[in-house]
């Protein structure tokens, strides 16, 4: 194993959904905020919609009375549940010489915030994302384009990367494209996967 490609949310991100939490916290229906997660937040993700113009469009609706840039901000900001004790061994193993990569199903918003705010830029060789690419996890065009990059700039062939996520439809994606591919449940197991693939004198468990 030479490289890692990590999920962001339900990986590294533990946090509540934002529907599930902005449903509870203005008391409203799932069912009224499913037609824009469904519909337009769909192409937002791969850059063909911009979320502050379609969330625009459904503020009366959600109850949500001040700009949409503010709801942004609610959006974000409190959906951060970073998972340390996975970042702390992410930055191990950079530190091992292993390649680290980010691969996430996001619109350009809040893979901005991820870089600028969270400070992702600096802990991955490179993020790919949904938004970015045009395309998203899991369809075939995501894994082509992420792997013709990080093999452009490494020469590595695809079983010398190992691929997380805790969704089993990206990581069955993953292995279509010849891709060591986990299934994300928990930091232990993590773990142990690494410890088994690494050198003893590179185990980051400690």
């Amino acid at each position: 194993m030479k490289a890692i490609i990590f999920d962001a949310d339900g990986m590294l991100n533990k946090a509540t959904k934002f529907s599930t939490r902005y449903t509870k916290d203005f008391n409203i229906p799932i069912e009224t905020m499913l037609p824009f997660f469904q519909g337009p937040f769909q192409d937002c993700l791969i850059g063909k919609a911009d979320l502050k113009e379609e969330l625009s469009k459904h503020l009366q609706t959600w109850k949500w009375d001040e700009p949409v840039e503010t709801l942004l901000n609610y959006w974000f900001e409190r959906g951060n549940k970073l998972n340390g004790n996975l970042i702390q061994k992410i930055k191990l193993l950079k530190q091992q010489g292993i390649k680290c990569y980010l691969a996430t199903n996001n619109e350009k918003y809040r893979t901005n915030y991820m870089i600028k705010k969270l400070g992702f830029n600096e802990l991955f060789d490179n993020i790919f994302s949904s938004a970015d690419l045009h395309c998203k996890k899991p369809e075939p065009d995501f894994y082509e384009k992420m792997l013709r990059s990080i093999q452009k700039e490494t020469r590595l062939e695809s079983h010398h990367i190992q691929f997380w996520d805790d969704d089993e439809k990206n990581v069955r994606g993953a292995k279509l494209f010849g891709l060591k591919a986990h299934q994300y449940t928990d930091n232990l197991h993590f773990n142990e996967v690494i410890a088994s693939v690494l050198p003893r004198t590179q185990d980051t468990r400690e």
